[in-house]
Order: C-alpha cells, then structure tokens, then sequence
C-alpha cells in the first residue's frame, strides 16, 4: 500500500458536461450494468431463504447467511481487482485511468486505488465477522464460496468497467440490508426475551450496512453519480429516505452469478 499521506475529501469541483460525456458510465449505457443488476440478486438464492418470502420469517443465522454471501462475493470481486491481493490493477493503473483523472485536486486522485483497498479489506473484515458469528451461534455456513461466483464478462477489463459494476454490488448491498435488518432484530428479540439492550447480532449488521452506504457513495462518485438519491423540492420526500429491498425482491433479481 503507498505511503502517500490522505487528506480529507472536503472539497472538489464536478467534471464538465464534456468530461461527464466520456465516462465510465458509458460502459453501463452500452447495457452492462443494466444486465449486472439483473442478475446479481440470484446469488442470493440459499435454499434456506425462500423467494417466496411471506411464510415463515427467516431465522438469524438464515438472514447472516445471506448477508455473507453479499460479503464473500463483495470480498472476492475487490480481491480479484487489486493487485495488491493479487489482483488485475496495480495502483498506476487505477490512478492514471479516466475515473480517477475526474479528481482534480492530486490527493484525491491518488487515494483513489488506497480506498479501493481500504473497501476490499471492510469486505474481507464483513466476511469473517459474519462467519464468526455463525460460528458463534452453532449455525451452519451455506453461503456459497468465494470460487462458486461466476461476474459477468468484462468487468476486469478496464478500471471502468471494474468501476461500473462496483456500483451495482454496493448498490444492492446497501438495500438488501436495509431490508433484512427489520427481520434480523425482530428475530434476536425474540430470542433475547425481547430485550433490546441484550441485542448483539443487529448492531453488527447495521454497523456494516452503514459501512456498504459509504462505499456505494464513494463508488458513485467515481461513476459520475450523485453519492445519494436527489429530487426537487416537490418530491424530497421520495428520496430522502433509501427504500430497502426485502429479501424476496432482491432474490428476484433475474441471474446466475453462482457457479451450480
């Protein structure tokens, strides 16, 4: 990792429509990322976690399974793009390609690659963690392994491409928890008597799920995007507040991003 110091990103100017024009989003507009989203919620298909969610409400460790198979695809996809962890770009790549020349100001284009290793290591910390706590409660591992994911083609062809569909993981992660948080604690309150101060597995996954919605606004930038939803005073409300994915509506995400 370099030693280049990091400095607070307080300030930064937009690119001009002109640069906007040729940006990584013209990958996603030839159609990648709409076929990435499309398919990407399918890894979430664990037998456990029904998509056709509304019988039973799924129990802790089927909702930490879930969440981890989030994580370990989150964990391989960054591992696979850094060089660092062995992956496809080294820094210069990365720090010389179109999406980080869109930072004017040298410290931020030249943390770029440093907090893409920063997001890699919370993913790689996200998948232990899950995992520890599975381990914790007695409860099986069935989220499917690093090696089983099968990315769509292109994405480690260039760095904006590897950008693009950067977005669509964290994106979802970012709504998928948001969704499954409510049946998380009402699952361990439950369990807990209905004691709220004795909750340890809720915090847990809100703490990533705050996590995720910093990577997936930083992700945004470097994509051209606004880090949040936005609208005109006539319809804030509507966007102020990220709507959550349940389960079953991410599960119906069409795709197959698992090998089997």
């Amino acid at each position: 990792m370099s030693d280049r110091e990091r400095t607070p990103e307080t300030e930064q100017d937009g690119p001009s429509p002109e640069t906007a024009a040729n940006t990584a989003l013209d990958f996603g507009r030839r159609g990648f990322m709409g076929a990435a989203v499309a398919g990407l919620g399918a890894a979430f298909g664990m037998g456990q976690v029904a998509a056709d969610h509304g019988s039973d409400d799924p129990t802790i460790p089927e909702i930490l399974n879930y969440a981890l198979t989030l994580e370990r695809l989150e964990a391989a996809y960054y591992r696979n793009a850094l060089a660092s962890s062995g992956g496809v770009f080294d820094e210069t790549a990365v720090e010389t390609s179109e999406v980080a020349r869109y930072f004017d100001r040298p410290t931020l284009r030249y943390s770029t690659y440093q907090h893409f290793e920063d997001i890699r290591d919370h993913e790689v910390y996200h998948v232990a963690a899950l995992e520890s706590t599975l381990d914790s409660l007695g409860a099986a591992v069935t989220a499917p392994t690093a090696d089983e994911f099968v990315l769509p083609d292109g994405v480690y062809d260039s760095v904006d491409s590897f950008v693009g569909f950067a977005q669509v993981v964290e994106d979802l992660g970012v709504s998928a928890y948001a969704g499954a948080a409510p049946y998380l604690a009402k699952a361990e309150l439950e369990a807990q008597d209905g004691n709220v101060m004795d909750l340890q597995v809720t915090p847990i996954a809100l703490g990533i799920h705050s996590i995720e919605a910093r990577h997936a606004g930083y992700v945004r930038t470097l994509t051209l995007q606004r880090p949040w939803p936005f609208g005109t005073d006539d319809d804030v409300a509507d966007v102020a507040v990220d709507d959550p994915r349940s389960m079953g509506e991410v599960l119906e995400v069409a795709g197959d991003y698992i090998d089997g």
